[in-house]
């Protein structure tokens, strides 16, 4: 027989978040997702990547935007991360969702590059209806 000591985050507030990140986390990456008019999208995940071919399931994944459209990610570390935001989660985005990458207007995803313990706001993302 093997012991084995497990630490597990508590939610407090079960109704609001799906996961409390550990205090140590501080560095995060924090923005709006937009429509192509520049209206808050409600119900969106913000996904974040370490590899820019973002084809591997993410490393870190946001809670869902409220009405204003803010995320937020809680990061272990700094690094160069990508980010796509959608309304679904699973697979590669099919007809009908809600898609986009953080590009900065080029047509590859845009690295968002942090140092240990860096808080980077406004990384705002424009999202689309795929079809």
């Amino acid at each position: 027989m093997k012991v084995v000591d497990l630490a597990l985050n508590v939610k407090d507030d079960a109704e609001l978040r799906s996961f409390l990140p550990p205090a140590e986390w501080t560095t995060s990456i924090s923005g709006t997702v937009k429509d192509p008019d520049g209206k808050s999208v409600s119900g969106a995940r913000v996904h974040v990547y370490t590899y820019v071919q973002m084809s591997e399931r993410p490393k870190y994944v946001s809670e869902r935007t409220g009405p204003d459209g803010k995320y937020v990610v809680f990061l272990p570390k700094g690094g160069t991360y990508y980010l796509a935001a959608r309304d679904r989660f699973g697979g590669p985005p099919r007809i009908g969702d809600l898609y986009g990458r953080f590009d900065e207007g080029s047509i590859n995803p845009t690295g968002v590059v942090l140092k240990d313990g860096e808080k980077r706001e406004g990384i705002d993302i424009s999202v689309f209806r795929v079809w």
